[in-house]
């Protein structure tokens, strides 16, 4: 998200959220039920994480809630 300013759009580079934006990208990702929410660019960061260690946090997870 950007600071409030007289021209809102004057620092959008691609990477700044309104905050409607942001809210829009939080509130589909609540009701996706997501553990990790990631708004905007970020919502790349957070799915490139999950495919690279996913399995490995799962698994840790599990294994401290006493799962199989």
């Amino acid at each position: 998200m950007h600071r409030e300013r007289e021209n809102p759009d004057d620092n959008k580079g691609g990477s700044a959220l309104t905050v409607d934006e942001f809210m829009k990208d939080v509130i589909k990702q609540w009701k996706e039920n997501r553990d990790t929410i990631g708004a905007g660019p970020s919502s790349k960061v957070v799915s490139r994480w999950y495919d690279e260690f996913g399995g490995d946090y799962d698994g840790a997870a599990n294994k401290v809630l006493g799962k199989s």
